[in-house]
């Protein structure tokens, strides 16, 4: 009898927790379903059973997590019941997931997962791998494929189910996508119908999943003070339903607007936070990446011992989880803590090792991009080949047509009647052949389409490549200066006087890089990133400008006049707009003859869908062969013992003036030097 009332209550236990699916759910929950299971002695309900436990486990514990989809796996098999199965192949490719396997064998058991789902008609189970899938994909950085995924699973949910928390967390994973290819005003608007949606079937616990990464968009959008209060407004909660996952993914944010803040104390307690609950193997990734944060921190605050005991740990993680990104990274930081702490054959052995690390990583991109141009170009002849088949076919259907009404006119003539069926016949086979070759090249096409997604996704990473590349070069530019700064320390008075000029030289030339590689960073910077649209009012900003110049004019004694400026605010990014103006004014300050004062004009024109500003100096001039060329990177006019520069400056400006729909030129100035005329669209 005793027993008979324990499997009753559990019936109802296990009922009320499907009735709510994955909705409120606690650890204490969890570890009633696993008491329960001992009273369970069905073998199909076990399997449902631990399926649930372990999906349940998923944002609290990883290795009950794999613990109990392994168990369900391996029962289904046993007893045949293939919902079971594809349910656990599911959850096992999740536990894959958050262990960091490689991509493609995540994706395998996803896939597998969701053909066996699509057989057995299991939509629900089908919806979460197409989503998985799109999570996983995006891990490998192919985010408008996983884009594409996530659209698949949302039109295939809104087809067959009402609304329910799983739509609420597709959606929410399109924010999360679009967050991380920087459109965050299109990610704040999936991630508030997200909202919404989970409002509406009372589950607070997808908006609890993604506290985090709601608060990274809103402090990638300048709301630093709104991140942090939606966050820690979050956290009890968050703490009191046991949510290991959603309270790491909560610490990284308020680490990370922490450190961007320079509030580095909080930065270092949120990271330390994440390494204890990483303890015991759960989690490895998040772990990586804290002990990262946490030597980027200790780099800060210059405590370079710190930093070195930290980064050995966080090197040897990431060997572990097989984060090839983040180990070049931390080599980088390494080799910074090295040096700065005097230990310069540690610090050389480090930057051996960037390097052999960003060649390794070089050649498997180039690799990639190979294969990639090669399939494009074997795509290219595939459609070009299967449009000729196309032709083929409908010049053979018309063949076909014309000879059945031949057949139907000439009946009575056996002879010619016994030709045309023959004819018809070989036509018939040719079109049998035909088509069999279209299937084929159709087949081959679809497989070369996919490779050309990758392809296209590898484009989009090449307009990155740029700011990689500056950034990167910017450690080993600081290597030789510093290294070249010791050895004249050292060595400089044993020298003869062609050996100082030498070392000299050198020291400068690798200033000149640092500046070159600085000036590189901002430029593809301002290419790769969208503009901060608002309103601007242009006098505010110029008292910035000046400001910020008071020194420059103040030396060079330079009298700046103002004509004339727009009395009302217009639409525009005001610190790029700032920067524009502080870089013209800095030229006609700096492009003048020796023992001239400078003297600078501002005016502006209001054209009907434009602003027209103008600057004119009273400077050197540019010839009107060069107006043009003045604007492309690295272009400089003048010796550099004559004027410094690394001629970057001008191919900024016109990258800013060209995001704000506009164009800049070059004129002849009544002051006797140039006049810059550029202006901004008003319809941004």
């Amino acid at each position: 009898m005793k027993q008979n009332f324990i499997l009753f209550f559990t019936i109802i236990i296990l009922v009320w927790i499907k009735s709510d699916g994955h909705a409120q759910v606690d650890l204490a929950t969890i570890d009633a379903m696993v008491d329960s299971l001992e009273h369970v002695t069905d073998p199909i309900r076990r399997v449902d059973l631990m399926n649930d436990i372990s999906i349940k486990s998923n944002r609290f514990s990883l290795q009950r997590h794999k613990e109990y989809a392994e168990k369900a796996l391996k029962l289904s098999q046993e007893i045949g019941y293939a919902k079971g199965e594809v349910v656990a192949t599911k959850n096992i490719g999740t536990v894959k997931f958050k262990e960091g396997a490689p991509v493609d064998t995540i994706v395998k058991y996803f896939r597998t997962a969701r053909n066996k789902a699509h057989e057995i008609g299991d939509v629900l189970t089908e919806i979460a791998c197409i989503n998985n899938m799109a999570l996983t994909i995006r891990l490998d950085l192919r985010r408008e494929e996983a884009i594409s995924y996530f659209f698949e699973a949302l039109e295939l949910h809104e087809k067959h189910l009402e609304k329910s928390w799983e739509r609420a967390l597709i959606i929410a994973n399109i924010g999360v996508t679009y967050s991380e290819m920087g459109y965050y005003d299109r990610a704040l608007d999936y991630f508030e119908k997200s909202r919404q949606m989970a409002n509406e079937v009372n589950h607070q616990g997808v908006n609890i999943m993604h506290i985090d990464d709601l608060a990274f968009v809103q402090y990638k959008l300048g709301k630093n003070d709104l991140a942090k209060e939606t966050v820690l407004n979050s956290l009890d909660l968050i703490k009191s339903r046991g949510d290991k996952e959603s309270l790491l993914q909560t610490y990284i944010v308020l680490s990370d607007i922490y450190k961007e803040d320079k509030e580095l104390e909080n930065a270092k307690y949120y990271a330390n936070e994440i390494v204890k609950l990483c303890e015991g193997g759960d989690f490895p990734l998040e772990r990586c990446r804290a002990q990262l944060r946490l030597t980027s921190i200790a780099i800060d605050q210059g405590d370079w011992q710190d930093a070195i005991t930290i980064g050995k740990d966080a090197y040897d993680c990431t060997v572990i989880a097989n984060n090839y990104s983040d180990r070049i990274t931390l080599v980088n930081h390494l080799q910074q803590a090295y040096h700065e702490s005097g230990q310069y054959d540690k610090a050389h052995d480090m930057h051996v090792l960037y390097v052999s690390l960003s060649e390794k990583e070089a050649e498997s991109r180039n690799a990639v991009m190979l294969d990639e141009l090669e399939a494009k170009y074997n795509n290219i002849a595939i459609e070009k080949e299967l449009e000729s088949l196309k032709e083929k076919e409908r010049l053979n259907r018309r063949i076909l047509r014309l000879l059945t009404l031949a057949t139907a006119m000439f009946a009575l003539f056996v002879l010619v009647a016994g030709y045309l069926i023959k004819k018809r016949a070989e036509t018939n086979r040719e079109l049998v052949k035909t088509n069999e070759r279209l299937k084929e090249a159709k087949e081959t096409l679809d497989s070369k389409n996919e490779v050309l997604e990758k392809y296209i996704e590898s484009n989009i990473q090449l307009k990155q490549f740029a700011h990689i590349a500056s950034h990167d070069l910017k450690s080993p530019v600081r290597t030789v200066g510093s290294f070249i700064t010791l050895l004249k320390k050292k060595a400089y008075d044993r020298m003869d006087k062609s050996e100082q000029m030498y070392m000299d030289m050198i020291e400068t030339a690798s200033k000149d890089m640092y500046s070159l590689v600085e000036d590189l960073l901002s430029y593809s910077k301002v290419n790769a990133l969208d503009l901060n649209i608002e309103e601007v009012d242009i006098k505010d900003e110029l008292d910035v400008v000046f400001r910020n110049m008071n020194h420059q004019l103040l030396e060079t004694k330079a009298r700046v006049e103002i004509e004339e400026l727009p009395e009302s605010s217009f639409r525009g990014d005001r610190s790029k707009l700032r920067q524009v103006f502080q870089n013209l004014l800095s030229n006609g300050m700096k492009f003048v003859e020796k023992d001239k004062e400078p003297h600078i004009n501002i005016d502006y024109i209001d054209h009907n869908d434009r602003l027209e500003f103008v600057i004119s100096d009273n400077g050197i001039g540019i010839a009107p062969e060069y107006r043009e060329k003045v604007f492309e990177p690295f272009k400089q006019l003048n010796p550099k013992s004559e004027y410094t520069g690394t001629g970057m400056g001008l191919a900024l400006i016109n990258k800013i003036i060209e995001k704000h729909n506009g164009n800049i030129w070059i004129e002849d100035s009544p002051l006797g030097g140039a006049s810059f005329h550029f202006t901004i669209s008003k319809a941004l």
